[in-house]
């Protein structure tokens, strides 16, 4: 993976992806989650993601999905999303078009928790408003995931809070006109208010 700061020393990284056996291939359901980490949390973030993922496609193997689910751990997230941006920039325009959605795990154990739901328009992780704004195509389809996650969460009689795709590998898949959600639980410190509440 190409380094985003030309200061920062030219490293190896690594993305590993696994595809199901099952599903059609040409309707394909990314399921994410980023392999790095910030030094002192890689617990947290993201080894408690990475393991999500991995949970989610042991429970799989043996279930025949309608669309095509590929898991992938991304490198490089922590660095500016390096991993998801050279994933979906180097896809082919037919490879990219087979791609009907992403579901991003990041952050998913914190002690002290928020239940967090990506949502185009929502702030990011600090309370702070988004300046960044993605096109229609992507923004309302994106709705469908952080819908069903509030509907999930209001029915089990849990608070949450959206949070922007915004610095998640989710962002890259908007970015490049996929629609994106998913969820994560925030770090451990620095909540807002919203949050405490």
């Amino acid at each position: 993976l190409p380094s985003a700061c030309p200061s920062l020393p030219h490293r190896l990284g690594w993305n590993v992806s696994a595809d199901s056996t099952g599903g059609d291939q040409h309707h394909v359901v990314v399921v994410d989650a980023h392999l790095d980490a910030i030094y002192g949390e890689g617990m947290l973030d993201n080894a408690s993601g990475s393991a999500t993922i991995l949970d989610i496609a042991q429970m799989m193997k043996n279930i025949t999905p309608v669309n095509k689910l590929r898991f992938i751990w991304f490198g490089g997230e922590e660095l500016g999303l390096l991993g998801s941006d050279y994933y979906v920039n180097n896809l082919s325009s037919a490879q990219l078009n087979r791609i009907g959605y992403d579901l991003d795990a990041d952050v998913m154990a914190t002690p002290h928790y928020s239940i967090g739901v990506l949502d185009p328009a929502g702030p990011d992780l600090f309370g702070r408003r988004v300046t960044e704004t993605f096109p229609n195509k992507v923004y309302k389809p994106s709705q469908v995931s952080r819908d069903q996650f509030v509907q999930y969460f209001d029915s089990i009689g849990k608070n949450h809070i959206f949070f922007s795709p915004v610095g998640t590998d989710a962002q890259s898949f908007n970015e490049a006109g996929i629609p994106a959600g998913g969820l994560l639980t925030g770090q451990d410190c620095c909540k807002t208010q919203e949050e405490v509440d």
